[in-house]
């Protein structure tokens, strides 16, 4: 390798690790909950968990199954709080799981039979 060449990588990472360093720490939603099959499913179950003060935020990821529902977890309690039904339970506990994995957006949850499928309740 050249001597020009190593100035030119050495500049490279130089700038890169500068970039990476400048960059702030963003405060984006860090629990993964579940794939919705649609953008509204998505962001209807996050206003829900937002509304319900379980997260503080979140966005809905497109992934190749769908749109991936990650919240920001809260400080605030609750107990029985409706986030949302599913067809299946497993699909239901599943759900209920993630949102207990660090940073958990909840410590306890419950999958009720109703009507339509599977309801979510989260308590914290």
């Amino acid at each position: 390798m050249s001597t020009a060449s190593r100035i030119a990588l050495t500049a490279t990472a130089g700038i890169a690790a500068a970039l990476v360093l400048a960059t702030p720490a963003s405060a984006t939603p860090t629990t993964y909950i579940t794939t919705f099959p649609t953008l509204t499913q998505c962001t209807a179950v996050g206003d829900q968990a937002v509304a319900e003060h379980v997260f503080t935020s979140y966005t809905c990821r497109n992934g190749v199954a769908g749109y991936d529902l990650l919240g920001e977890p809260s400080a605030a309690t609750f107990t029985d709080v409706y986030i949302a039904t599913f067809g299946t339970q497993a699909a239901c506990d599943t759900a209920g799981t993630n949102g207990e994995t660090s940073p958990a957006a909840w410590t306890s949850h419950k999958c009720r039979s109703g009507f339509t499928g599977w309801d979510l309740l989260v308590t914290k």
